[in-house]
């Protein structure tokens, strides 16, 4: 399925996304970083991390609402699952200098550090 997502970075220039899972409750804190709250040191504000990317790409029709929508939810899991890889995406997606490079961070965390 990765392969899919970059093929579609690659041939858009900015697409997408991918299925988020309910992994259960989030770290203490995680909730409302992820939602946009203030970020305790060593969290993610996955919020804006997607809206990083939106703004990156603006005026590509692929990342709208639900692409967001779905990036955050991704962000979320990964809070969970793996801090260390979201707050890789979260640099990332901060250093990011376009906008296929942004969605990578997002889609590829660990594979676009290259």
């Amino acid at each position: 399925m990765l392969a899919a997502l970059v093929a579609v970075v690659v041939a858009g220039g900015c697409g997408g996304g991918g299925a988020a899972s309910d992994a259960g409750p989030r770290p203490d804190g995680a909730g409302d970083v992820a939602s946009g709250g203030d970020a305790p040191a060593g969290t993610v504000d996955c919020r804006a991390t997607c809206d990083g990317i939106a703004a990156i790409c603006a005026g590509m029709s692929t990342i709208d609402e639900n692409w967001l929508s779905i990036c955050r939810q991704n962000c979320e899991t990964r809070i969970i699952l793996e801090l260390d890889v979201a707050q890789l995406e979260q640099a990332c997606v901060a250093a990011a200098v376009d906008c296929a490079t942004a969605v990578l961070c997002s889609v590829d965390p660990i594979g676009s550090r290259g």
